[in-house]
This record gives C-alpha cells, structure tokens and sequence, in this order.
C-alpha cells in the first residue's frame, strides 16, 4: 500500500494576517509605556465611572462630576502622603538606623543555640557591613544631590518624567469619563458591523470587571493595612517596653503595598514583625505576631479573598502569584502591578472565544 500523503496549503490571506500580527506585537512592544498609561487611564476610568454616572442621575454636569469626584481622590491620597506616609518613613528610617543591632541580635542568640555557627559567620562582620549598608541606605538621597550636574539631572528627570505619567493618565482618564459614549466604540469600527454588538459586550464586561477589581482592591489593601497596624500597635497600650510601637506604621504599609497580591502582604509583614521582635530579645512578641498574623491570614484566604476578590475577578490566587512574577521578569514592579487587570482582560477574552467556538459549532 502506499503512503497517504498529506498536503498543507497556507493561502497568501493566511500569510499576510500572520505579518501583520507579528508586527503588531513588535509594535506593542515598542510602545508598551504608553500601553500601560492608556490601560492605566482605562482602569481608573473604569473605576470612577459608575460613581459620574450616579451623580449625574441628580443632574449634575457629568464634567463638574469628574473633577469633583478627582479632587476628593486627590485630596485624600495627598492627606495620607503628608500625614501617614511621612510618618511612617519616620518611622522606616529609624528602622534602618536599628537594623544592624537587630540582625547582631539574632545572629548572636542563634550561636548561643547552635555552636558550629560561629566558625563560618562573624557577628561582629555582619553588624560592620550592615552599619555601613544603613549609612549608604540613609545618605543616599543627599548622595544623589552631591554627585554634582548629572546626579541632579537624573532626580531631576525622575521627577519631571514621573508627574507628566501622572498627569497624563489623569487627563485621559478625565477624557474618557467625561464622554457619554464608550472609550471603545472607536475601535468597534474595525469590527464586521453584524459583530459588533458581542464585541460592545465583551468590550463592557472588560470595563465593569477592571472597575471592580480596582475599587475592591484599594479597600482590600486599605482595610489590610490598618488591621495590621492595630494588631502591631495595640499591645503597647498593655505591655511596658514593647518593642513594635515605633515601628508598626512602616510594617503595616508595607503590608498593605504587598497586598496588591491578595494574600501576600499579611505573611511579609509577619516575618518584618518577627525579625525585629526577635532582635530587642522579645520573643514572646514574636509569638504573638506570628499567631495572630496566621489567624488574620487564615480568615483573609480563607472568607476575604474568596468573597471578595475571587468573585470579583474569578482568578485563583495561585495564578496571580505566578503571573505577578512573570510580569515582573518582563516589565519590572510597575509592569507586575498590572497582573490582575491583565489576567482578568484575558480570562474574558479566551472565555468570549471559547463561547464563539460553541456557538460556530
């Protein structure tokens, strides 16, 4: 018998398509910056959309409506920079100034514990080069300034190349609330005209899902941050000589940073909590952080994130994780940050596709 043989044609359509998409992605890649402003607008967009439209139900100018809702968000992130935030780098700093007597500390009590230690590490050599790592860490800013033209032209660009991000992502946002219509209806042009009305209802399903997500999750890593700080700062009031008082608004807003990856901020602050406590020799603090922190991170996977944020954004946590370390090899912190909006975008678009093939079918 012969060999059947099978013969696969590529027509010059199927060519051309596959061009175009490579150089699109090329493309993409090239001007990933501005993507990530004009998905960042999107999100906020989403987000403060459905709090303009409410107030315009009691005909209020659907512009007057938009800056109001900005300036109070304005007013309130500026409060918490001036207030919170500046307290807490207080707070950071004298962290940092107590940070070699601490890892001395721990290092010290490990080798009453466990003898052999002492061959291969040095104390002393530690604290030494962690003195000089706090010093270079504390002096850095005033480091940059002395530098002389060039250390003051980078701050300098920094600064400039960091307010005009800002302000671009608040103007497009504007932008795209105060118009009536959907950001999206222009590029629905692109779409055969019979398939247009699914794409407005994924393009809808898109924006109502990344508004969610960003609302939940800033009440998540609010709500995060100050229960760790009370839990940290709460025992001062009871026990003389508690060693967490000056350093529980730093750890609780790292806490809270960390909590833009459901689930992770609560651990990480447990471990920051246990290393100091261990290093001013309480250990019974460290006990107590660490029980509470395991009960608070237990009910938070256990009842918050599965009622609030799986069912927001349907994404398992474990996923978020991954990806938050895939985008992060690609795109730095600020590209990880997006892990969830990016992975919720797809989730929605591979369940539209999946749900064309169906109905084809």
């Amino acid at each position: 018998m012969k060999d059947k043989q099978t013969t696969i044609e590529i027509s010059t359509r199927t060519i051309i398509r596959t061009i175009f998409i490579v150089l699109a992605l090329v493309i993409a890649w090239e001007i990933k910056s501005v993507i990530l402003i004009l998905f960042l607008s999107f999100i906020f967009n989403a987000a403060f959309k459905p709090f303009v439209n409410y107030l315009e139900k009691y005909k209020i100018p659907r512009i007057v409506s938009t800056i109001l809702i900005f300036m109070v968000f304005t007013v309130v992130v500026s409060v918490g920079l001036v207030t919170i935030v500046n307290e807490a780098l207080s707070q950071l700093r004298l962290l940092i100034e107590q940070l070699p007597s601490i890892v001395f500390s721990i290092v010290t009590g490990i080798e009453k514990v466990f003898p052999v230690i002492s061959k291969y590490v040095d104390p002393t050599v530690i604290q030494s080069t962690l003195l000089d790592f706090a010093k270079n860490l504390l002096n850095m800013g005033p480091s940059i300034l002395s530098s002389g033209v060039s250390g003051a032209f980078d701050v300098l660009n920094g600064t400039i190349s960091g307010i005009l991000t800002v302000t671009m992502v608040v103007v497009i946002s504007v932008y795209m609330i105060v118009r009536k219509d959907n950001v999206y209806d222009g590029l629905l042009m692109l779409v055969p005209k019979p398939d247009r009305k699914k794409y407005s209802e994924l393009m809808t399903k898109i924006e109502t899902k990344l508004g969610e997500w960003l609302r939940t999750e800033l009440t998540i890593m609010l709500l995060v941050g100050l229960i760790v700080w009370c839990v940290l700062l709460i025992p001062g009031l009871f026990v003389g000589n508690y060693s967490l008082t000056l350093y529980a608004l730093p750890i609780a807003f790292v806490a809270m940073i960390f909590e833009i990856i459901p689930g992770t901020g609560v651990g990480i602050s447990a471990v920051l909590a246990s290393i100091v406590a261990i290093g001013f020799n309480q250990p019974y603090v460290a006990v107590y952080v660490v029980i509470v922190m395991i009960v608070l991170s237990q009910l938070e996977t256990s009842f918050i994130i599965p009622a609030i944020m799986k069912r927001v954004t349907g994404i398992d946590p474990i996923l978020t994780v991954a990806g938050f370390f895939a985008l992060y090899i690609l795109f730095g912190f600020i590209g990880a940050i997006f892990v969830v909006p990016i992975m919720i975008v797809l989730q929605l678009v591979l369940d539209f596709g999946v749900d064309g093939v169906i109905d084809q079918q």
